[in-house]
């Protein structure tokens, strides 16, 4: 069972749909059950699954988990009010880290993979949306508080990330070339 997406010969196949579903889901316990977080910081794997899907199948697969997982898991475990802002910043998460990451994980393209997801995203983007719903100091303010999250998440992305392709995503690349 294969679907054609758009010109190129790219197809969404069951066993891919498979891994995604399993990615989507890994990504929402991770988020929502096994992080650390406050009204204004948060420390977290769940850019893992994320990851694990920009490297096997591209920008789109992991825009899809990243905002697919953000929804899912703000409607079904919510941590607070859903707001769609951060939806927002986990699919552009996704298409950066597919960007970076599909065809080549050099360690400076995990390094600007990270740097940008963390800086931009992150940092800017995230504190942007908890200043837009609680207001609770000034923005310029917020930003302090949260640039010691972004440094150290930076730091722990880029390590989890090169283990990941170095040594998981091979052996997962493998198995499921031996299930098609």
């Amino acid at each position: 069972m294969s679907v054609n997406i758009k010109k190129r010969n790219k197809k969404i196949t069951l066993p891919m749909l498979i891994v995604l579903a399993m990615l989507i889901a890994i990504e929402i316990v991770l988020s929502r059950f096994l992080s650390f977080a406050q009204w204004n910081i948060k420390f977290s794997f769940a850019f893992i699954p994320v990851v694990v899907a920009a490297i096997l199948y591209g920008p789109i697969a992991s825009a899809a988990v990243g905002g697919i997982s953000d929804f899912l898991g703000a409607i079904l475990f919510p941590i607070g009010p859903y707001f769609p802002g951060f939806t927002l910043t986990a699919v552009i998460t996704g298409v950066i880290y597919g960007l970076f990451l599909h065809k080549k994980q050099t360690l400076v393209r995990i390094i600007s993979a990270s740097v940008t997801v963390h800086v931009c995203c992150s940092w800017l983007l995230n504190s942007f949306w908890i200043w837009v719903l609680y207001a609770k100091s000034s923005y310029p303010a917020l930003l302090a508080t949260r640039a010691v999250q972004t440094v150290v998440m930076t730091v722990v992305t880029v390590i989890v990330i090169s283990v990941i392709s170095l040594e998981i995503v091979p052996k997962v690349k493998t198995s499921m070339l031996k299930t098609m």
